[in-house]
C-alpha cells in the first residue's frame, strides 16, 4: 500500500508562522516548484517555535485557515498541519522526519529557507541528521547571511526568487494603523482577516458569532481532503462577499458557506444509505444520480450535528446544488457562490464573478445554465428543481 503523496518524488517544504502568508510567500513558493523540478510546494505553518517562543503570534487555526486560503487555486500548492497539531517545541528536523514518514522515504524532500537562515544551521536542533533528510532550497538576498556552517552530509540548492518588498510583520503593523493592504496579500485573506478582525489595534480577540465560526470552522475541518476544505473555504468567504454585496447578514452567509458540503465526501451507496435512515427528501433522479443527495444530507446533518434551527440557512444548504423556484436571497447566495469560489476555472467565471455583485437573480440564470450544460454533456437528466429555477429567473 502506497504512503499518502508517495507519487511526489520531489516534494519543496515551505514553513513560516505565515502571520500573515502573503504573495512573497507565494512568489517564493512558485520559484522554487520551477527551480526545483518540483511535484508540490506543502506549506507547514508553524506550531510552536522554539526561536519565537517570546513573540506573540496569532492562534494556529487562524493562520492554517489563511494559507489555505491563499493556496487554493493553485493545484501544485498544498498545506500541511503536521506542526500546528504537534504539542511543545516544533523543531525543523521533527517536522521534516514526518513529512518524510507521509510521503514515503523515496521521497525527495527540499526544504526552502532563505541565506540568513541557512547561516544559523548550526545551532538548529539535530543539523546533521536533518542534512540527511532533506536538501536546503537556499533563497540568497544580497547583504544578507554568513557563509552556510560545514556540516557533514549538507547538500544546498540554491534558488533565485522575486524581491517583493513585503512582510507579514509590515502587513500587521499597516492593518494595526489603518493603512490599505490590498495587492500585497490575497483579496480572500483580506477578507477572512477583516472577517476575524485579524491584526487590529486594541483588539481584545473573538466574541460572539466569530468564536461560533471559529469553532465550527474547527469541528467541520477533521471531515474533509484538503482539497475539499478549499472550496468549502472558498464559497464561505465567497457568500461573505456577496453578502455584503446585497444586503444580507455577512455571519449568516460564511457561516452557511462552512457547512454546505457536510456529506460531500460520503460514497454515493453511504449517502443514498443515510438518506433512507434518516428520512432525507431522495426522488428517482437523485437515486440515478446519487451526488445530488450530498445537499439534502448535509442539511440533515447541519440540523442534526451543528445545531442549525434557521430554516433559511438549511433550505440555503439543501438547494445549492439543484436549486429552485422562489428562492431566498441567502440560497441565492450560496448557490452562486459555489459556482464562482476562487478554484473554479472555466470560461467566463471572471465575469460572473463581478456580474454576481450588480445582478443576483442574472448570476442565479448563468449558473443554473451553465450546471444544466454540463449534467446534459454527461447524458444525464436534470432535476426538476434546476428547470423550474431556471424557468423562474429568466421570467424575471
Amino acid at each position: 500500500m502506497k504512503k499518502n503523496g508517495e507519487k511526489h518524488r520531489r516534494l519543496a517544504v515551505l514553513g513560516g508562522t505565515f502571520d500573515p502568508v502573503h504573495y512573497g510567500h507565494l512568489a517564493l513558493a512558485e520559484a522554487a516548484l520551477h527551480q526545483l523540478r518540483a511535484e508540490k510546494v506543502l506549506f507547514v505553518p508553524s506550531g510552536n517555535p522554539p526561536h519565537k517562543a517570546d513573540t506573540p503570534v496569532t492562534e494556529n487555526e487562524h493562520r492554517y485557515l489563511m494559507t489555505v486560503l491563499a493556496t487554493a487555486e493553485n493545484p501544485s500548492f498544498e498545506v500541511s498541519r503536521v506542526e500546528i497539531e504537534k504539542k511543545g517545541f516544533s523543531y525543523t528536523v521533527d517536522t521534516i522526519g514526518d513529512i518524510k514518514g507521509l510521503y514515503g522515504e523515496g521521497c525527495k524532500v527540499f526544504f526552502i529557507t532563505g541565506s540568513d537562515e541557512i547561516s544559523q544551521l548550526g545551532s538548529w536542533k539535530e543539523p546533521e541528521r536533518l542534512a540527511g533528510l532533506c536538501v536546503f532550497a537556499v533563497a540568497y538576498r544580497p547583504g544578507y547571511g554568513a557563509a552556510p556552517p560545514a556540516i557533514p552530509g549538507l547538500e544546498i540548492r540554491k534558488i533565485e526568487a522575486p524581491e517583493l518588498a513585503v512582510s507579514s510583520s509590515g502587513i500587521r503593523s499597516m492593518i494595526a494603523e489603518g493603512r490599505p493592504v490590498r495587492y500585497l496579500l490575497p483579496d480572500n485573506v483580506i477578507a477572512y482577516m477583516e472577517k476575524n478582525g485579524l491584526y487590529q489595534k486594541n483588539r481584545a480577540g473573538l466574541t460572539g458569532e466569530n468564536i461560533k465560526l471559529t469553532n465550527c470552522a474547527r469541528k467541520i475541518r477533521p471531515r474533509f481532503s484538503e482539497k475539499r476544505y478549499a472550496h468549502i473555504l472558498g464559497v464561505a468567504n465567497e457568500a461573505m462577499n456577496l453578502a455584503q454585496a446585497h444586503g444580507i447578514d455577512k455571519d449568516k452567509a460564511y457561516l452557511t458557506g462552512l457547512l454546505h458540503d457536510l456529506a460531500k465526501e460520503y460514497s454515493q451507496d453511504e449517502m443514498l444509505g443515510l438518506c433512507e435512515k434518516y428520512g432525507v427528501y431522495v426522488d428517482d433522479i437523485i437515486k440515478e444520480q446519487p451526488d445530488l443527495a450530498h445537499s439534502f444530507l448535509s442539511a440533515y446533518i447541519a440540523e442534526s450535528e451543528f445545531d442549525i434551527t434557521d430554516g433559511d440557512i438549511l433550505n440555503a444548504i439543501s438547494y445549492h446544488t439543484t436549486g429552485r423556484r422562489e428562492m431566498s436571497p441567502l440560497e441565492k447566495i450560496i448557490y452562486i457562490s459555489d459556482c464562482i469560489e476562487p478554484s473554479r476555472k472555466y470560461e467566463g467565471v471572471t465575469e460572473l464573478r463581478e456580474d454576481s455583485r450588480s445582478d443576483i437573480d442574472g448570476a442565479m440564470v448563468k449558473c443554473l445554465t451553465r450546471k444544466m450544460e454540463y449534467t446534459r454533456t454527461k447524458n444525464k437528466r436534470i432535476h426538476p428543481f434546476s428547470i423550474q429555477a431556471l424557468e423562474f429567473y429568466r421570467a424575471r
